[in-house]
């Protein structure tokens, strides 16, 4: 027993090091979008990471309640910001566990993202991955034995995207709710020929009328591309920014 626990404490020191050598790199530039890191150290034995202060209002907490229009766009693109600077670093980084619980919401619903602990520097195409969400993640962990790249965030922020537009988790096993297979198992070319009659049905009523049903459809599209099953088919972040830049402007 005592073998394992300094197992573990030498796991969880990796860890805590890991995280906050990439903190202080990460906030080299203080990006808006990015929490701050103000100091770290050890207390009574545990270890301890300090950051700027935040209002405790995490997205997940307010899926339901944002307006439905252009502020749930603008969160969107803004987590898309932060890994855009992410993986535009040398080398690279990849959070690799972007979800509503690790985006804060600050003042005017400004997110700022949190939680660095399984994040990893990319160098090559590919890293061993540290950490994960089921429900965000890309599939390629299974069949790569845990090796991953920059396409497993957009795929996670795909799924971010998708409990935005729809005011729900991706996966509700309580009411048998799978948004998540839903995205997954729709062909692509039924929005691109406008016959997403049941893709629009099952969504579109868990947001109000506040979003232009054209905008709706564009953020679908995004969102199935960047969920695709195959990584080297998803576009990458600096695409996707694009793609949400022209959705945003003009509203």
């Amino acid at each position: 027993m005592g073998k394992k626990t300094r197992q573990q404490r030498k796991r969880i020191d990796e860890q805590f090091t890991r995280e906050v050598r990439l903190h202080n790199k990460i906030n080299q530039i203080k990006h808006p979008n990015i929490v701050i890191l103000i100091g770290y150290g050890a207390w009574c034995g545990e270890r301890a990471i300090l950051t700027e202060y935040i209002p405790n209002r995490r997205l997940l907490d307010h899926l339901t309640s944002l307006p439905p229009n252009h502020t749930r766009v603008q969160i969107a693109l803004d987590v898309a910001l932060v890994l855009q600077y992410l993986h535009g670093m040398l080398p690279p980084i990849l959070h690799s566990d972007i979800k509503p619980e690790n985006i804060m919401l600050g003042h005017n619903n400004t997110p700022k993202v949190i939680d660095f602990g399984c994040s990893i520097e990319v160098r090559g195409n590919a890293a061993m991955m540290r950490g994960y969400t089921p429900e965000y993640a890309g599939p390629e962990w299974q069949w790569r034995l845990g090796r991953i790249g920059l396409p497993f965030d957009v795929h996670c922020l795909g799924m971010v995207m998708l409990e935005l537009m729809t005011g729900r988790r991706a996966v509700e096993p309580e009411v048998d709710l799978h948004l998540r297979a839903l995205v997954k198992e729709t062909p692509e070319e039924a929005l691109a020929d406008n016959d997403y009659q049941v893709l629009w049905a099952e969504v579109h009523h868990l947001i109000a009328d506040g979003m232009p049903r054209h905008k709706f459809v564009a953020m679908m599209d995004l969102i199935m591309q960047c969920c695709r099953n195959e990584a080297e088919d998803r576009p990458n972040i600096d695409v996707v920014v694009q793609r949400l830049e022209a959705i945003l402007n003009p509203w």
